[in-house]
């Protein structure tokens, strides 16, 4: 007996360590699934977060709309609004939001943050402030630099996003253009460094930069100084407009060049359509010169042989020529006979066909009374009853 229980204990030993090894596994299964869920729950409540802060932001966003560009400008944005992903979904939205209002047409925006909330003034009181606070080039420079270095210290954040919701292959995006020529007109030229997102201010060179670019995405501008962002969205908006006018006229030049070369296309296609008709005129007028010139010299001859035989029979015309008057003069006679016959025969229809049209119309008369007559004893009986 004992040698028998041993393999069922074995068995059952064995049966209860594979429940707990797939105990084991199901309850580490379902904790990575709960982990997975609860990191997506997590995910998903973040992303309401932000896209309501979103909303949020382009509910209580500035906008005007000049030139066919709408400017955008906003304040106290959280930190995380600063990446390219969302400034051009914040872009798309009040674009979409200025579609109805301007031709169905989604316009290209121009967006400013400063997320210290500081209004930003224009560049007559910065320039005033520079003015009254020192007298030459250097000190202008110097008080540049210390403005900067204080927005810096301060926490005070200025970035303008461009962007065209319409770009494609055919109208490519010029906001990239446009923001490089900022960036050279404010002196950030020279290499960059590394500032957040990948981008950074421009290190060495002469004086202090206004404003930079994005490495990451061309249409982010990073400007040092605040204040100025104004200023600069305004010369960004103007760049823009002209750079647009400049390509429109492109446009219009290259299509009135090629309708000028269909035009010569067409003239010159005409011209040799012209010679080539003119060549058959000049052919068909040589044949018949030619036919004319034969056809005059056979006449000629055929003209003297003829007069040879006239003198030839003239005799004998003499004598033809009492029978062909006779001939002809009962010709003559019966063709008149028939002719009357004929005139008379065509009276004669014209005068059955006029007496059978008259004779229908007397009848549709006829039929139109006795139908006025039937009405009326109708309306008679009706009136009656």
């Amino acid at each position: 007996m004992a040698f028998c229980e041993e393999p069922l204990i074995a068995a059952r030993l064995n049966a209860v360590d594979a429940l707990k090894l797939l105990k084991g596994l199901t309850t580490a299964a379902i904790k990575e699934k709960a982990e997975g869920l609860q990191h997506l729950q997590e995910g998903q409540k973040l992303l309401k977060a932000q896209l309501t802060q979103l909303f949020v932001q382009a509910d209580t966003l500035r906008c005007t709309y000049s030139q066919g560009v709408l400017l955008g400008y906003s304040r106290y944005i959280p930190d995380y609004i600063n990446i390219n992903i969302y400034l051009r979904l914040l872009c798309l939205l009040i674009a979409a939001r200025y579609k109805d209002k301007h031709s169905g047409v989604h316009p290209p925006c121009i967006l400013l943050c400063i997320s210290d909330g500081q209004l930003p003034t224009s560049t007559s009181s910065s320039s005033n402030s520079s003015n009254s606070s020192s007298s030459s080039s250097n000190s202008s420079s110097s008080s540049n630099s210390s403005s900067s270095s204080s927005s810096s210290s301060n926490g005070a954040k200025a970035i303008i996003y461009c962007c065209s919701p319409k770009a494609d292959k055919d109208t490519p995006d010029l906001f990239p253009q446009v923001l490089y020529t900022v960036e050279k007109l404010g002196g950030g030229g020279g290499p960059r460094g590394g500032g957040p997102h990948g981008g950074g201010p421009p290190e060495g060179g002469g004086g202090a930069p206004l404003c930079y670019r994005d490495k990451q995405d061309p249409n982010m501008l990073h400007i040092l100084i605040p204040r100025l962002g104004t200023d600069i969205q305004k010369q960004i908006n103007i760049l823009f407009i002209n750079l647009i006018k400049k390509r429109e006229e492109e446009e219009e030049k290259e299509e009135e060049e090629e309708e000028e070369e269909e035009e010569e296309e067409e003239e010159g296609g005409g011209e040799g359509e012209e010679e080539e008709e003119g060549g058959g005129e000049g052919e068909e007028e040589g044949e018949g010169e030619e036919e004319g010139e034969g056809e005059e010299e056979g006449e000629g001859e055929e003209g003297e042989e003829g007069e040879e035989k006239g003198k030839e029979g003239d005799n004998d015309d003499d004598l033809l020529i009492g029978d062909a008057a006779a001939a002809a003069a009962a010709a003559a006679a019966a063709d008149t006979a028939a002719g009357t016959a004929a005139e008379e025969e065509e009276e004669e229809e014209e005068e059955e066909e006029e007496g059978e049209e008259e004779g229908e119309e007397e009848e549709e008369e006829e039929e139109e009374e006795e139908e006025e007559e039937e009405e009326e004893e109708e309306e008679e009986e009706e009136e009656e009853e």
